[in-house]
Order: structure tokens, then C-alpha cells, then sequence
């Protein structure tokens, strides 16, 4: 009885797994549709530059040399457009860099060391993609020494008083001309020549009279100028040798009265010119008199000759005050 209640059990167990089994079977739910693949990517553009190129990449100069130039070269295709360049420098107290139409012009500058890039761009278009390539050459400026001095005056120092301005010049071995060098010049005798510095130049004062020279100096090297001076020049005189006189002073009619200009040749305009007096070797002749508007009054009284003397004085700046006597030879008919 036992046994067979267990088999009961057993059947009704399976049935029920079975109706289970029945109810969660069925058709299988449809698949999701595959989706379709993306289109392939189009071909890349090729670049618009391959690259640059500079020579040389390594470069040495002196210090005050002349500008270098420094060639590039493209790789590129040969229907892309023309690449943009620019150029960079590590230090530009070293040396500078600037563009040129077919490579970059170099100028070394002082002692040191430094690296100058080059950048060559090209922008997109239909047919080539932008690109950028770079190249660099190491720019080394060596200290030139000074291997000549160069004294260049502009004037002349004759006489006490006289000033002159002083250029100096350094140079190297082969010529340049080198700058940031520290300069010294000196007078061998300041007491007849004193130095002073004027900016770029130097300036000369003669102070006494005297033999003396100036010394330039810079990193060993050197270059004199000896000078003798003499005492102060005299200035011009204030009136000239010989006064110009109407022609018709030179010929007068009895009986008339002529004024004649009198004029001064070469005199200043700043000179101030007095005269004194008039007076005649034979009043009986004639007479004169001076107008300081219209010039020389003459008054013919008879036929005869006669010298009028002038006396005249001169003085002004710039000049040395000057008296001295003019002779007029008059003859009345």
C-alpha cells in the first residue's frame, strides 16, 4: 500500500512538470533586424607640405660679422600652393632672423648660442589637407677681438678754443666692426686737451696752448692723435682795407652839391660802422660832409683837386673794434 502511494505521488509530480513544460514552450519570438553597415570613410587628402629643409643646420660667426643667409627647400607637391613661413629664435639677443624670399637672413648679434626655427604651413583646400613641418639650425656667435682702433675727427684743432668731435671705430682681424666693447679715451695732457664723452662720440676741447695727443683705447689695442696748439685766433678786423664811393664823387661841377653812397664791402651786419669825420686837403675846392642815410655830401666851390679823408670806426661781435681813414680823390670843374 506503502509502495503504491509513492508511485501516485511520483506520476502526479511529473504530470504537473509536464503541463509546465507545455506552457512555457511555444515558437521561438522573432530576431531583431541587423542593422546595415556604415559606408566606408572616404580617402584622406594628402598632406600640402612633406616638409622643410634649411642649409646649413649649424652655423659659427663672429660677433659684428656680416648677415648671413640661410637657404630653404620645399618638399611639397607640385600643384599645392606656396607654404607660409615663419621664423622663431630662442635668443634673440644672440642673434636675429628675418624672412627672405628664398630663405631666412641671419645677424649675429653678441657671443652666445641660439637655435632659429623654421615653420613652413599650408591651409586645406579641394586637394591637399593643411600640414605644418618644421626644420632648425643652432646659430653659434663667437666674441671677436679687437685687432684694430680706428679715430676718425670731424674738424679741425688748431687754436685754443677750438672744439672737435671724435669717432671711434673697433674692428676685427678681417675688418667688421665690432660693437658692446667698452672704450676708453684719454688726453695725454689735460691741461691743453680735455676729453668728454658725447653720447657715440667723444668731444675735444682745446684748452691751452700746448703739444698734446688723445689716446683711444679697447682690449689691448690702440690709436693716437697728436695736435700742437697756438694761441687764440684774432678775429677779423671790423672794417675793410678799401670803402666803395659813388662814381660821382670822383667828378663834381663848381657850384653844385652832390651826395654820393658810401658802402662798406664785406662787413658784418652786426658790425656797427661811425663816421667820425669828413675833412678836405683844399676846402677851397671842396668841402664834405657825412649823412649816415644818404651817404657822402660834397660841395664843389672851384675848379681844382682835392682828397676828402674819411674817418671812420668799426666795432662788433666777432670782430676787433678797427679805426682807419679813407682818402676820396675829387676833382671839380
Amino acid at each position: 500500500m506503502r509502495t503504491c502511494r509513492r508511485r501516485w505521488r511520483l506520476a502526479v509530480l511529473g504530470g504537473m512538470l509536464g503541463v509546465l513544460a507545455a506552457c512555457s514552450g511555444g515558437d521561438p519570438a522573432p530576431a531583431a533586424p541587423t542593422p546595415p553597415s556604415p559606408p566606408p570613410p572616404p580617402p584622406a587628402l594628402p598632406a600640402g607640405i612633406r616638409g622643410v629643409s634649411v642649409a646649413p643646420r649649424d652655423v659659427t660667426v663672429m660677433d659684428g660679422a656680416s648677415e648671413l643667409f640661410i637657404g630653404w627647400t620645399f618638399d611639397r607637391p607640385a600643384d599645392a600652393p606656396r607654404p607660409s613661413v615663419a621664423v622663431r629664435v630662442s635668443d634673440s639677443t644672440v642673434a636675429s632672423a628675418a624672412i627672405d624670399s628664398d630663405g631666412i637672413v641671419v645677424r649675429p648679434l653678441r657671443a652666445g648660442r641660439a637655435v632659429v626655427r623654421v615653420s613652413a604651413s599650408v591651409s586645406a583646400n579641394a586637394s591637399y589637407s593643411a600640414a605644418t613641418r618644421e626644420d632648425s639650425l643652432v646659430v653659434s656667435v663667437v666674441r671677436a677681438s679687437v685687432a684694430r682702433v680706428d679715430l676718425t675727427l670731424f674738424g679741425a684743432l688748431a687754436r685754443v678754443g677750438d672744439n672737435v668731435t671724435v669717432a671711434i671705430a673697433l674692428r676685427d682681424s678681417v675688418g667688421n666692426e665690432l660693437s658692446g666693447r667698452s672704450v676708453q679715451v684719454v688726453s695725454s695732457d689735460t691741461a691743453v686737451l680735455r676729453v668728454t664723452p658725447s653720447g657715440s662720440f667723444w668731444t675735444v676741447q682745446a684748452r691751452a696752448v700746448g703739444t698734446a695727443s688723445i689716446v683711444a683705447q679697447s682690449e689691448g689695442r690702440s690709436v693716437s692723435e697728436a695736435f700742437t696748439i697756438g694761441s687764440t685766433a684774432a678775429p677779423p678786423p671790423a672794417l675793410p682795407s678799401a670803402i666803395n664811393v659813388g662814381i660821382l664823387a670822383s667828378s663834381l661841377l663848381a657850384g653844385t652839391t652832390t651826395v654820393a653812397p658810401v658802402s662798406f664791402p664785406g662787413v658784418a651786419a652786426t658790425t656797427r660802422v661811425v663816421v667820425s669825420g669828413v675833412s678836405s686837403s683844399s676846402p677851397e675846392v671842396a668841402t664834405a660832409t657825412f649823412d649816415s642815410v644818404r651817404g657822402l655830401v660834397l660841395r664843389a666851390a672851384s675848379a681844382g683837386r682835392t682828397v676828402l679823408r674819411l674817418a671812420v670806426t668799426g666795432d662788433g661781435p666777432g670782430v676787433s673794434s678797427t679805426s682807419r681813414t679813407y682818402d676820396v680823390a675829387t676833382v671839380v670843374y
